[in-house]
């Protein structure tokens, strides 16, 4: 309830304020969302697949250069901006089939040299306008009606930033977002578990690429002109700080980052450009802050502004306990009112009352079963205690606890039970324990003849 406000509350300022700020704000609070679209991949990039990428401004200028050469070519501007991420991805592609072979520091030189070479190309190539820039790029037409305002521009950043943290949301909550993070944590366990980490890396290093090249193409439609200059090496690296300094791996840290660091930049320009300063204070003023604000987050927020402030807002956790008037049910199993069951390696803690306990692996619980019977198959270890039922056990067991009322307590060892549920159930078969063995069996044929 408390976040679905926050979200409402945040919409309803996103959409109040273009018309309260004046114009040149107006244009930092476009661009701003630009930037936070990028480092919406980026992060998903980094955060979740692992893959680090100093190259995120050459697909962010693919895009941009994919809608403006369309509609300098007299191409509608909608087709424009809807294949500008179209080209990212399928540049991403072709470049990441070799390049995503690397790991570490190796793809990061190798992203990077990408968008080196990719503004060498043009500067060099006069289909791209060379390096004067690509001019007389028409304003964005949406059905008929031209976008001449400033206005109408921040309404189209905030409604496609908006489309691209709802994709990411939906991809880190799906099973290729699970196999992601797998495949960041270990490639050898996602690999053996049958992910296919090469597939998946490849595809969210495209999707990362087509929302640079999306925000790029609204980029080249807003400013009308595009030049090489527009794209430097920096940029990548405020990308990358944005996602870093907002927290990698979260859907809200692209936004706040992005929003830190262009205000930030801002201010510092404008403090650079006051009457007395040198020309080149406000570059100066902002290699200095991406430096102070990179040290702060390693050294105070090495995960981030927004997992930091998620630490003063826990989640209510209810791990460790069952519902007292159902059973649990684990792995793949669908109970309403039978035991519970799980097949496979099974960790229980917490209590399963007036039910059944079947756990067909390797089984640990920690906790209690009360009034039923605990039947487990396979190598189990108990801490605990049983009351008022039996304890059963197909394999090794190790059981450390009491068992009231019934007295008998099943020893280490081999034991002849039957595997699953029933074992032990009273009126389903007699148990034998390694208890009630003869202490003696016979050693030859004619002792047993």
């Amino acid at each position: 309830m408390r976040k679905s406000l926050l979200l409402f509350a945040v919409a309803a300022i996103t959409l109040a304020l273009p018309p309260l700020l004046p114009e040149r704000q107006l244009s930092v609070y476009i661009l701003l969302g630009l930037a936070a679209t990028v480092t919406a991949g980026v992060s998903l990039l980094m955060g979740y697949a692992g893959q680090v990428s100093l190259g995120q401004a050459a697909f962010y200028a693919i895009g941009a250069y994919a809608a403006g050469l369309l509609a300098v070519h007299g191409a509608p501007s909608l087709i424009g901006l809807l294949l500008a991420p179209v080209a990212a991805a399928v540049a991403a592609v072709l470049l990441g089939a070799p390049l995503l072979r690397l790991r570490g520091h190796h793809l990061a030189f190798a992203t990077l040299a990408v968008q080196l070479i990719l503004l060498s190309l043009l500067g060099q190539g006069t289909w791209a306008g060379g390096a004067i820039g690509l001019q007389g790029i028409p304003r964005l037409s949406l059905f008929g009606a031209e976008l001449r305002d400033d206005i109408g521009y921040a309404y189209i950043v905030w409604a496609v930033l908006a489309v691209v943290l709802l994709i990411s949301r939906n991809v880190v909550a799906s099973r290729s977002g699970r196999a992601l993070r797998a495949a960041a944590t270990s490639e050898t366990a996602a690999a053996a578990s049958g992910v296919p980490v090469g597939g998946y890396r490849l595809a969210v290093f495209a999707l990362s690429a087509a929302f640079a090249g999306l925000a790029g193409g609204v980029y080249a439609f807003y400013l009308g002109y595009l030049a090489p200059g527009s794209f430097p090496v920096l940029l990548s690296i405020e990308f990358v700080v944005m996602a870093v300094v907002g927290g990698l791996g979260t859907i809200a840290g692209p936004l706040v980052g992005a929003a830190v660091i262009v205000l930030l930049v801002q201010l510092l320009n404008s403090l650079g450009t006051q009457p007395g300063m040198p020309s080149y204070a406000p570059s100066v003023l902002s290699y200095a802050v991406y430096a102070l604000l990179l040290i702060a987050a390693v050294r105070y927020m090495p995960q981030g502004i927004v997992p930091t402030v998620r630490r003063f807002f826990p989640r209510s956790s209810t791990a460790g306990a069952s519902s007292t008037t159902q059973p649990s049910s684990t792995a793949g199993s669908s109970s309403t009112d039978g035991p519970f069951r799980a097949g496979g390696s099974s960790s229980t803690a917490g209590f399963v009352p007036g039910g059944e306990s079947s756990v067909a692996g390797v089984s640990s619980t920690a906790g209690f079963v009360p009034g039923g019977e605990s039947s487990v198959a396979g190598v189990s270890s108990t801490a605990g205690f049983v009351p008022g039922g039996e304890s059963s056990a197909a394999g090794t067991s190790s059981t450390a606890g009491l068992v009231s009322k019934d007295g008998s307590s099943p020893a280490a060892g081999p034991e002849s039970a039957d595997r699953g549920s029933s074992a032990g159930r009273p009126g389903v078969g007699k148990e034998r324990s390694s208890t009630e063995r003869p202490s003696s069996a016979p050693d030859s044929l004619e002792e047993r003849a």
